[in-house]
């Protein structure tokens, strides 16, 4: 998934993990978010996920700050870690974010901050006493205080843009810093405590009056991830840096119109432990030409893809796209080239972990996507994906004696002639000038192949339901109900381990998750005031049953907007 902030790309992976590295934005710094399906997307790539873009709101010098705090109601205090190191505090999540907006002189720069504490009090899977055997494997054992440690995430960022009669330059920089992150690596078998700090600098020209080349965009980041202090046995330390590259050109031939991009983009990982390195360089080129204003062809060669791909504009509510294509994963992904090196976890060398390859790692696939909108009320997105080759893998645990680490074995295969369905819709409508109402529904359905990766995929919810309703009674009042279905997903590879040790469980649980806020403004929307109820029903919230259990939380947020005289 693609990932563009007021059109500046982040790159959002680290060890080809989605790692959101973007600021946590309030809500009401957003002015809207686009999520794109299709597979080429307006700044020419081919995105085989899909597309987020997300624009903020333009404030001109403006100022904003806000603070948080977030007290859930079954929070067992006396796992908190505070200086005083007393035996029963709440455990609160604190949240700070402020938001510094210019436009001077036709350059426009916008500073964004904000850090998150909180602690890791669950628990069903911090303590020890409830849990012992996750607990000795996620814990950041100090050796003076035998408790975990406070988290804290904290972003900086900066974003520039100058705009001309011939050009738009635009600029970004930035640096997130995770304190402390439990990533689950497979072959490792065991939740590694690090910490992560994620650097990312870009820049992009966009020329208006120019009849053939278009602009270019230039990105690099960097990531630098350790293991914690004192953390047993396991070492850990890994740097990894992405630069990437594309230029866009336009142009026509006869009534045509035609574009051309070319991209780059060179990867580098280090195992600072072990010295051991990888690099590799992705590049190709997206062309596509308007046939007619209801048809287009788009097309991707690289050295990892290749793709095309039909647009067939039916009507002005209704579009459908037909493309094909197929990948080389062991490139594309390093996932395995990582796993194969040894590099990341020292423990991959260790004959506890097995790797079995059945494939070349190649797939290829051809799929149908139809969107559109009924009434302006009714937006909605199907996609129906054949793979005629698809890479996949089974997991699978053991403990091992004497000790909290895990054996584990990993074992890559093919899959042919399989097939899923996708789909998303949007139903919203003003029941009246106060209440309005949104109706979301989404999901992944398997619909044939063979039993072995349907097992895998029954940790896929099928659907997600979402009801939200606004009641506004004045333009400075408003109440919020949001209510939430996730059917219950079994994740398999568990199984071996739910047997013998009895955790984590194979089932996830339905979640049903029920949502209550209002929202305040006052002194001509200079101060917010926000007050929410999340999970009323108080039922557990869980996503994977190996990973941290919510229950109900009071939140409570202000925020301060002011907004001086033009400075120039």
């Amino acid at each position: 998934m693609h990932i563009y902030i007021n059109n500046q790309k982040y790159h959002a992976q680290w060890l080809n993990k989605d790692r959101y590295f973007v600021p946590n934005f309030s809500l009401s710094n957003i002015d809207s978010i686009v999520v794109d399906y299709h597979s080429f997307n307006k700044f020419n790539e081919f995105s085989p996920s899909g597309t987020i873009e997300i624009f903020t709101t333009n404030n001109e010098n403006s100022i904003s700050f806000e603070r948080a705090l977030i007290n859930p109601i079954n929070d067992p205090g006396p796992h908190l870690i505070t200086p005083l190191k007393t035996t029963n505090v709440e455990g609160t999540h604190d949240i700070i974010k402020t938001n510094l907006n210019t436009n001077i002189l036709g350059l426009s720069t916008s500073f964004f901050y904000s850090r998150d504490d909180y602690p890791r009090t669950n628990r069903l899977v911090y303590d020890r006493a409830q849990n012992s055997v996750l607990s000795n494997r996620t814990r950041n054992l100090n050796p003076d205080h035998d408790t975990p440690q406070a988290i804290r995430k904290i972003f900086y960022g900066m974003q520039g843009s100058y705009e001309t009669s011939r050009a738009v330059f635009r600029s970004s920089l930035s640096m997130n810093d995770v304190t402390e992150h439990h990533p689950w690596h497979s072959l490792s078998g065991i939740e590694v405590p690090s910490s992560i700090d994620h650097y990312q600098a870009s820049l992009s020209f966009d020329l208006k009056k120019s009849s053939f080349y278009k602009g270019s965009t230039f990105n690099f980041n960097s990531s630098i991830s350790d293991t914690l202090n004192y953390t047993p046995v396991v070492y850990y330390g890994v740097k990894e840096s992405r630069f990437s590259h594309q230029s866009n050109f336009l142009f026509n031939v006869g009534t045509s119109p035609y574009f051309v991009s070319f991209k780059t983009l060179h990867y580098h990982i280090i195992d600072r432990f072990t010295n051991m390195e990888y690099d590799f360089l992705e590049y190709g080129i997206a062309a596509g030409r308007n046939i007619s204003e209801d048809f287009k062809i788009y097309t991707s060669i690289s050295n990892t893809d290749q793709v095309i791909e039909f647009e067939k504009r039916i009507s002005d509510s209704f579009t459908f796209h037909i493309n094909s294509g197929n990948s080389q994963l062991n490139k594309n992904t390093y996932t395995y080239e990582l796993w194969n090196q040894g590099i990341g976890f020292s423990s991959l060398n260790s004959s506890e972990h097995q790797v079995s390859v059945q494939t070349d790692f190649r797939q290829s696939w051809s799929s149908l996507k139809m969107s559109g909108t009924t009434h302006q009320n009714l937006s909605y997105f199907i996609t129906a994906k054949h793979f005629w080759q698809l890479v996949n893998h089974d997991v699978s645990y053991s403990p091992r004696n004497k000790t909290y680490k895990l054996d584990s074995t990993v074992m890559y295969f093919d899959s042919k002639n399989i097939a899923f369905l996708g789909f998303q819709s949007l139903y919203k409508i003003a029941i009246s000038p106060q209440v309005s109402s949104r109706t979301m529904l989404g999901g992944n359905l398997y619909l044939y192949g063979n039993e072995r990766l349907q097992t895998n995929f029954e940790r896929v919810p099928s659907f997600v339901f979402t009801q939200q309703m606004q009641y506004k009674p004045h333009e400075n009042a408003a109440f919020d109900f949001t209510f939430r279905y996730l059917p219950p997903r079994y994740i398999n590879e568990y199984q071996n381990l739910e047997e013998l040790t009895g955790w984590p469980p194979v089932r996830v649980r339905p979640i049903k998750m029920v949502n209550v806020s209002s929202t305040m403004w006052f002194f001509d929307r200079t101060l917010e005031l926000n007050v929410t109820l999340r999970n009323i029903l108080n039922l557990a919230e869980s996503y994977d049953t190996n990973g941290q259990y919510y229950y109900m939380s009071l939140n409570v947020k202000g925020k301060i907007y002011f907004k001086p005289k033009r400075l120039n």
